[in-house]
């Protein structure tokens, strides 16, 4: 399986200094084998990938990390939400409503048709 950039630079970041967690528990926790993890860090230390400090895939964000996104979100008028959702690399609503569960979808379903239902009244 080929990975993306942003979710090979996360993994690294939990593996590499300062977080150095095992290989082992990151690929358990994320379904990548623990092989895969060492050719990447090879990579890294054969100067053939580089880490940038602020890179990281959605797929891992933290709970904190959806939490503090959803809060942002909720006070983001909809002509804006697509540029917030680009600036975090989120895309679209489809994989903002992966992150963050269906929840966050549905109640947008929701308020679009309620809002269509009140112009189609006037």
């Amino acid at each position: 399986m080929r990975y993306g950039r942003s979710v090979k630079v996360s993994i690294l970041k939990r593996v590499l200094p300062p977080e150095r967690k095992s290989i082992r528990s990151t690929s358990r926790e994320t379904g990548i084998s623990e092989q895969t993890i060492r050719n990447w860090i090879k990579a890294v230390k054969d100067g053939k990938m580089h880490v940038d400090a602020d890179e990281k895939s959605p797929r891992f964000y933290t709970s904190k990390e959806k939490y503090h996104i959803l809060m942002e979100a909720a006070r983001i008028s909809e002509e804006d939400m697509g540029a917030f959702l680009r600036e975090r690399g989120l895309h679209s609503f489809g994989t903002f409503n992966i992150i963050m569960g269906s929840g966050a979808q549905r109640d947008g379903d929701k308020e679009r048709k309620r809002k269509r239902q009140e112009a189609e009244k006037t």
